[in-house]
């Protein structure tokens, strides 16, 4: 008997069963269930865990500018010149108010107190000037500081980098006119003058400091105080602008995290190369050539010949030409092969499409930018005695390093020509390879000799199978961090740590529960299935796929037939497209086909691996055939159902090497049995942030799991994959309805499949449908019958209908299923009792004013769009908006409505009221009036208000009232609606609850008070004096400021989208489902909160208040049983 344990993988879900195998196909069942867990995205489909660094990485910035505030605090006691704390202190209570005049003017007219000075310097550690961490600005910084031109900025769009770098050069403007002043006397002096002077820029982008002109503004500060007598004669000047320009200026060079690249699949100790390499350009050519074969006899390449090809390619390098790839043609001329030489047995050039494209072996990424680098770098390098040691010196350098700046410093000892070290950087593109800088070197002395690559790693024992017995086996290894620890390499992926962390869980759970199993099998989604890499190969695909659909429905010849025929062109344009790769015939019969067949609907087109055995809908897997053969094969591959193999064979190859169909059709119009057809999952060893859930869920299962096959074990044959989607498919075949997704039950019906399905099975369904061809169908369903799996003597369409019949017994209203065993139970969603953010606040701060009111700035323009005004807007309506939404809201209309800042904001009002009286009378039926005021209306909101300096006005103070938040910075932050859960305790006979979010719930953790606690995703009732209860998933809890109390639930059986809920857990809104529906908790006298593991089995309950009620006694009952 053997144990199999079954999967089916999901973003939020892990369906499971667990099945014995007797005999082959005769299967009973032990278990099966679905654990629910929360999406690890946001509604916009962010990572939460995307959001959560970015909150610690704002807190981390806030935190070094606090840092640096107290060091020079402590740098200003270490020279004795005030008191750590009192100068803190002093800041805090923002003793000096005027600090531009301070910084900007006095400064250098007379003395100033050491609490002044420290008020200066502390300003500027807060604002120390722009310093960009982009590679591009960070390149150009390096240029200037080398005197080495920088390329002109090609990008036309006027965005915020743009806006950047026009304010920096302003500045650098005003510094040449003015070379004797900072750039804090200057901006004080331009704005002094203006009659309202804005000092900060506030979006405006009028000021852009570079951090180098601060550094040499604190020189000049501490020097003239000094010689203004303001320091004891015995500080040291110097040593003290030093250390306050370390202390301001305290910032790393962008770096790479190392962590994020991948490892050598051959010496899994160093880290990849990068395809932007001499050296990688050099191993992909002899990795190519020492490949070649000629003809179809697959005549091997001889070592001479290697030689031929290799010195041609390096003599063009070395003479700094660049070389895009190398060509059939060029490998012909070089060798001097003659006509009846195919190379790959392929020709030179073949026709796409009407143009010739010419067959190449390899391309570069290097050494096709050589023309752009002087030619003394490749001269230099090949004059070396350890040319190739020096080129992964170099090129490792570029590949890990980030920073313009400490790549140089690295490079500025091995490349002379600094002009050579800058293009190097400039001109990088390509990706990083599966292998190391260290592996080329050990591997090219053997290319050099004429091996191939198989043959080197058998020289030198390089295999890349993994052998799963060296590791640790036993559940305590069961996790993610293993895999990540014994490959030195972190998974940032988060959405997929999360879903693999839910399903090992299980696994784990499942696994003390029935003891080892003897094989695992998994399942995901195809989306889920597909990393990235192979989601944009599709994508790709499928947009060349609809281009030549395109060009079909163009074609005016076919538009004219199908006229003729009084057809939808584009409905037969697929058929048509694949009429002509297939040269007009059909690959299994070899007759031909007609464009009367096509539009007399006499073709299909066909799965070749049909989808009953795991095919896909893709390209590759299609062919058009006439309808009776199509009939006739069925449920077959190709090469079990032709007849004549040989002349089939032929029809195939002929196609294939005139470039009508790919290596992936061919492949599967030949396979002769499942093994052999071409896998549409992609599986990868080095599964880094876009690694996959099946593939990393396997490959740590294979990796930890105690399976006690020895050879499974050490082979990780234990672990079985699915193709995507491939029980969709099985669905068919067995019988079994389709797959209804209104419950969550799917998912285990799912894996149930997943357990009974593997190749030997599939492959004998295909040969049943072969022998049962032509025979009537009754006498054929009966042998099919016989091929098909049976669970417990029942068919499994059977035994899915009982277990969606039992699951739904309760009715929708429940959140409680019976199993097919009687057991009750429900769906458990997991429960997390910590918050995914570290956010406690948006990021909105509101500044407190002394009126004890609360403010923030806010885009003027974006408020006016936010009024949604069209033509048809009356002028009257207008304005009330206006007053209410815009102008009562400004912050110095409330303290001051003569401010010029209102009257400019008012006066933009009155424009646009006007403008709508002019659209009075206008004929709403005419489309080109309305086009004509709609543009004017546009053009006149989104034009931009100018102050009485001529400065753009983008941001103005609005004030806020009664607004929930806490005290933070002098301010007031407002909370983020993060739920975490409630608290729930006794007050006399009444029941209290507090909300429990992310501001409060470090301090809940901590107090640990022992009192009833409810997590989101708990299942929670509440008891009514009536014996009412009403309850399920808890998902909210909120207090409104009238006192009500008002919780949401959902029923853990259906999926959590409203339109699948059921009615009594849903807002009902124009007849349907609209979010969940909050429910009054607070005339109830007690709580029930059920404990469950991990399957959904209650395993206890906790009760607050009187409880006593129907659902008690049932909750009662059901741990009972």
């Amino acid at each position: 008997m053997k144990q199999i344990l079954s999967l089916d993988l999901g973003i939020t879900s892990v369906g499971y069963s667990v099945i014995q195998e007797h005999e082959t196909d005769k299967y009973s069942l032990v278990d099966y269930g679905v654990s629910m867990f929360d999406k690890p995205t946001d509604k916009d489909g962010n990572s939460k865990k995307l959001l959560h660094s970015q909150a610690l990485s704002a807190k981390k910035l806030h935190k070094l500018r606090k840092q640096r505030k107290q060091k020079l605090a402590s740098l200003f006691e270490k020279y004795n010149l005030g008191n750590r704390q009192e100068l803190l202190e002093q800041e805090k209570n923002n003793i000096y108010k005027n600090k531009w005049e301070l910084h900007g003017k006095t400064v250098f007219e007379k003395k100033l107190s050491i609490g002044e000075i420290f008020t200066i310097l502390y300003h500027i550690a807060k604002h120390r000037g722009y310093k960009s961490l982009d590679s591009g600005d960070l390149l150009e910084e390096l240029c200037d500081s080398l005197g080495i031109e920088t390329e002109a900025n090609k990008s036309k769009k006027d965005d915020e980098r743009g806006q950047i770098k026009q304010a920096l050069k302003n500045i650098e403007a005003l510094r040449e006119k003015h070379s004797q002043k900072t750039v804090a006397q200057i901006i004080y002096e331009l704005e002094n003058k203006k009659e309202n002077p804005i000092f900060r820029n506030h979006d405006n982008y009028n000021y852009m400091i570079r951090r180098e002109y601060i550094n040499d503004e604190i020189r000049k500060i501490i020097k003239v105080q000094d010689a203004f007598g303001a320091f004891d004669n015995n500080l040291d000047s110097d040593a003290f602008v030093n250390d306050v320009v370390a202390v301001i200026d305290d910032q790393k060079e962008s770096t790479n995290d190392l962590s994020l690249f991948g490892k050598c699949e051959y010496y899994s100790e160093y880290y990849v190369a990068h395809q932007y390499s001499l050296l990688s350009d050099i191993f992909k050519m002899y990795q190519a050539v020492a490949n070649i074969t000629f003809n179809k006899e697959k005549i091997k390449i001889t070592k001479e010949q290697i030689a031929l090809v290799a010195q041609d390619f390096l003599d063009k390098v070395k003479n700094a030409k660049s070389v895009k790839d190398i060509k059939y043609k060029d490998i012909r001329k070089i060798l001097k092969l003659d006509d009846n030489v195919k190379i790959f047995n392929k020709d030179d050039s073949y026709l796409s499409r009407g143009k010739t494209q010419e067959n190449s072996i390899v391309k570069f990424h290097f050494v096709d930018t050589l023309s752009k680098i002087d030619k003394s770098f490749v001269k230099d390098i090949f004059s070396s005695d350890e040319s190739y040691a020096l080129m992964r010196e170099i090129f490792d350098v570029l590949h890990y390093e980030k920073s313009p700046k400490l790549i140089y410093e690295q490079l500025k000892n091995k490349i002379s020509n600094e002009q050579v070290i800058i293009d190097l950087i400039r001109n990088k593109k390509g990706n990083s390879l599966n292998i190391s800088s260290f592996a080329m070197l050990q591997l090219l002395p053997y290319f050099e000799e004429g091996l191939t690559l198989d043959e080197i790693k058998q020289k030198l024992g390089l295999q890349r199978q993994e052998d799963y017995a060296e590791y640790k086996k036993g559940i305590k290894y069961l996790h993610i961090t293993s895999y990540e620890k014994d490959d030195d390499l972190e998974i940032n992926n988060h959405p997929v740590k999360y879903a693999v962390s839910a399903a090992l869980r299980v696994v784990k759970y499942l696994h003390a529960k029935y003891g080892a199993f003897d094989e695992i099998k998994v399942e995901s989604t195809r989306e889920l299935s597909l990393n990235e890499k192979a989601k944009k190969e599709i994508e790709k695909a499928n947009r060349a796929f609809e281009k030549e659909i395109q060009q079909i429905v163009e074609n005016t010849e076919y538009q004219k037939i199908a006229q003729s025929y009084g057809k939808n062109l584009h409905k037969y344009a697929r058929k048509i497209l694949m009429w002509e790769e297939q040269e007009r015939f059909d690959i299994y019969s070899g007759k031909s086909i007609g464009i009367t067949d096509i539009f007399s609907n006499n073709v299909d087109i066909d799965h070749i691996v049909p989808r009953s055995l795991g095919g896909l809908s893709v390209k590759h897997n299609f062919v058009l055939i006439h309808r009776d053969e199509n009939l006739q094969k069925s449920n077959q591959l190709p090469m079990n159902y032709v007849a004549d193999k040989e002349t089939y064979k032929n029809r195939v190859e002929h196609l294939f090497h005139e470039h009508k169909i790919n290596w992936k059709k061919r492949k599967n119009l030949l396979a002769n049995n499942l093994d052999e057809i071409y896998k549409d999952t992609f599986e990868s060893k080095s599964l880094r942030a876009t690694s996959y859930i099946e593939a990393l869920t396997a490959q740590v299962l294979k990796r930890y799991y105690p399976f006690q096959d020895v050879k499974k074990l050490k082979d990780g044959s234990a672990v079985r994959h699915l193709q995507g989607r491939a029980t969709s498919n099985i669905r068919k075949v067995l019988g079994v309805k389709t797959k209804n997704r209104e419950t969550n039950i799917h998912h285990a019906i799912d894996a149930i499949l997943i357990g009974v399905t593997n190749h030997s099975w599939l492959q004998k369904l295909s040969n049943t449908f072969r022998e049962n061809f032509g025979r009537i169908n009754d006498e054929a369903r009966k042998n099919i019958k016989k091929a098909l799996p049976y669970m417990d003597g029942l068919e499994i369409k059977d035994l899915v209908k009982e277990i969606e019949s039992q699951y739904n017994s309760f009715g929708e209203d429940s959140i409680f299923y019976k199993d097919i065993w009687g057991k009750v139970k429900t769906v458990n969603f997991w429960v997390s009792k910590k918050p995914m953010s570290s956010k406690v606040h948006k990021d909105t701060i509101y500044a407190k004013k002394d009126d004890g009111i609360y403010t923030v700035r806010e885009n003027i323009i974006a408020k006016f769009i936010g009024l949604k005004v069209t033509p048809m807007t009356s002028p009257e309506e207008f304005i009330k908006k206006f007053h209410k939404d815009i102008l009562q809201k400004m912050y110095s209309f409330k303290t001051n409505p003569h401010d010029i800042i209102c009257k400019i904001v008012e006066q933009r009002a009155e424009e646009i009221k006007e403008l709508l009286w002019n659209f009075e009378f206008l004929d709403v039926k005419n489309k080109e009036q309305m086009s004509e005021a709609k543009t004017k209306l546009e053009l006149l909101i989104h034009k931009a208000l100018v102050d009485n300096n001529g400065n753009i006005i983008r941001k103005v103070k609005f004030y806020q009232t009664n607004l929930p938040g806490f005290n933070i910075r002098g301010g007031l932050a407002t909370k983020e609606k993060t739920f975490i859960g409630f608290r729930a305790y006794k007050n006399g006979e009444k029941l209290e609850y507090d909300r429990i979010d992310v501001a409060n719930f470090a301090k809940i953790q901590k107090n640990n008070d022992g009192s009833f606690k409810a997590y989101k995703n708990d299942v929670v009732f509440f008891v009514y004096k009536n014996g009412s209860f009403r309850g399920g998933q808890i998902v909210s809890y909120i207090k409104k400021s009238s006192g009500s109390k008002l919780c949401a639930f959902l029923n853990p059986r259906f999926p959590t989208a409203s339109e699948y809920q059921p009615s009594s857990f849903c807002k009902i809104e124009k007849g349907k489902h609209s979010g969940a529906k909050q429910q009054s908790i607070g005339s109830a006298i007690g709580i029930i909160k059920l404990h469950l593991d991990i399957l959904g089995n209650i395993k206890s309950y906790q009760i607050l208040g009187n409880a006593e009620s129907q659902i008690l006694n049932e909750i009662k009952s059901i741990v009972s049983q």
